[in-house]
């Protein structure tokens, strides 16, 4: 009896990749001849992504979903920039990848960068130190670096570079400060002056995020203003990746065990690479930019006018530190969003100085304070310490509270300044609920988010008497009588919240 047959063994994931690029070579005609590595590092791909490796667009964004060879791309047009002839008058060239941290950078790029280089032979010498690649015969060089704090931005700031990569757009936030456009900051005044010598060329890359955390991102994907003519956009899908192996069988996978609705915002955005429309998934649906928007000069805010102040404190370390700062009348029943900013890192000696910078700014009577974990003990040292008006926020029942402020935005009862609330108003477009609607969707960035929150609902509590008549010859005295009032009614509002 013959011995039973072995079975063949499993093709490895190398010799698929083998086979694939055989084919393509087969088709393209190119077996037989004789390759240099440049065209090998060009050709050993997809047609999506050689479109945009060979682009010479000065500028450029990239949107894919995971797992599409988005990585892979920018190494190889990153290692093609080598062959690049200078400037004229520069000797070399020079290019910079940019990620979120220089650890994510080191991580996903320097490796592979090293991998490819090594494969196609061409010869560049690793600085693993500084993760520089130079080319010892033209000097030219690549750099990978990140964004995680003012000292690695620096770095970058003087340099003159032909090509810059900016990877990973959407998780970049560099700062929720009163502007809200850190983003935006930077590309202005570190990356496009440093193209200037060389005319170089910048190329941004990411996922859609149904968070939309770096507005840049999104309005440079999705928004048609002029602004975004001249650049151009590139991107492809999970199919469009023949190196992936049955990816429709994957995405039924992930639906199963990660339960995954296919209309689901965070599905739509990394695995299929849309820009899902998340309105019915807001926590605040009743912002509309424009019609939300208070179009008064902010300086007419005041207590002549029948306005007070107080501002929503979200206290935070680790994750940022938010001032909203609220006006409100009694009288006009009207609340105002009017100034908001973001710190990172902030002791409490710090957030003591920035209530007090504001406080000096606008006659803010309380600084109502998120008590939760250690916010309690943020608030007795706020107020024993450096003497400041602390009042606890009112948490019960977020998803009323948020009805009540969503009410308040349709209606105009609540408007906000947009132009000092970038960062919340921002926010407010990208916060989800989770998937029964209960809470906001783990992973968000809800500082300024909150503390508005917290700013609205204490307004909130002012304006609950029925507004009164006002009589048309009383003027500027009726308007003081009307703001003691209220003042008598805060004055009975203490720290224990009673």
């Amino acid at each position: 009896m013959p011995p039973p047959r072995r079975p063949a063994p499993r093709q490895q994931p190398k010799h698929l990749l083998n086979e694939i690029l055989k084919e393509e070579a087969l088709r393209r005609g190119l077996i037989g001849q004789r390759i240099d590595k440049w065209e090998r590092l060009e050709t050993e791909t997809f047609p999506k992504q050689r479109e945009y490796i060979l682009d010479e667009s000065p500028r450029s964004t990239l949107c894919t979903p995971r797992r599409a060879a988005k990585t892979e791309t920018v190494v190889r047009k990153m290692l093609r920039t080598v062959k690049r002839k200078p400037f004229p008058g520069k000797t070399g060239t020079r290019s910079v990848y940019i990620s979120m941290t220089r650890d994510n950078a080191k991580r996903n790029v320097w490796s592979r960068l090293q991998v490819m280089n090594n494969r196609y032979e061409i010869g560049m010498k690793p600085n693993h130190s500084d993760l520089i690649l130079t080319d010892p015969a033209t000097t030219s060089d690549v750099w990978v670096t990140g964004l995680a704090n003012q000292k690695e931005i620096a770095k970058l700031r003087g340099g003159e570079y032909d090509y810059v990569h900016v990877d990973e757009a959407q998780d970049i936030v560099l700062n929720t400060g009163a502007r809200g456009d850190g983003f935006e900051d930077f590309i202005m005044s570190v990356i496009l002056p440093a193209l200037g010598d060389r005319r170089g060329q910048l190329s941004v890359s990411g996922t859609p995020d149904p968070f939309r955390r770096n507005p840049w991102w999104f309005n440079a994907r999705n928004s048609d203003h002029k602004r975004w003519d001249h650049w151009k956009k590139f991107g492809w899908s999970l199919f469009d990746n023949v190196f992936f192996p049955e990816p429709q069988k994957y995405l039924a996978e992930i639906r199963e065990n990660e339960g995954y609705h296919e209309d689901d915002p965070r599905y739509q955005a990394e695995y299929l690479g849309l820009w899902p429309q998340v309105s019915s998934h807001l926590c605040i649906d009743g912002y509309e930019p424009g019609r939300s928007d208070f179009v008064g000069d902010p300086d007419s805010l005041t207590a002549a006018n029948g306005y007070e102040f107080l501002m929503g404190l979200d206290p935070g370390y680790k994750d940022a530190t938010a001032y909203v700062v609220a006006a409100y009348s009694t009288v006009k029943r009207h609340i105002v969003f009017v100034e908001s900013e973001a710190t990172q890192n902030t002791i409490v000696a710090d957030m003591a100085r920035t209530v007090e910078k504001f406080m000096k700014k606008y006659p803010i009577h309380s600084v109502v304070v998120d008590e939760q974990g250690m916010g309690k003990t943020v608030a007795l040292e706020l107020v024993e310490r450096f003497g400041l008006p602390v009042q606890p926020a009112e948490k019960k029942d977020k998803r009323m509270r948020l009805a009540f402020l969503n009410s308040d935005l349709r209606t105009g009862r609540a408007q906000v300044v947009a132009r000092r609330n970038i960062g919340l108003t921002g926010q407010w477009q990208t916060v989800m609920w989770d998937r029964d609607h209960e809470r906001e969707m783990e992973g968000q960035t809800c500082d300024l988010f909150d503390a508005a929150g917290y700013a609205h609902i204490a307004c909130r509590s002012f304006l609950e008497a029925e507004s009164p008549r006002v009589p048309a010859d009383e003027g500027e005295q009726y308007w003081e009588e009307q703001i003691e009032r209220a003042r008598a009614k805060r004055e009975g509002w203490g720290f224990d919240g009673k």
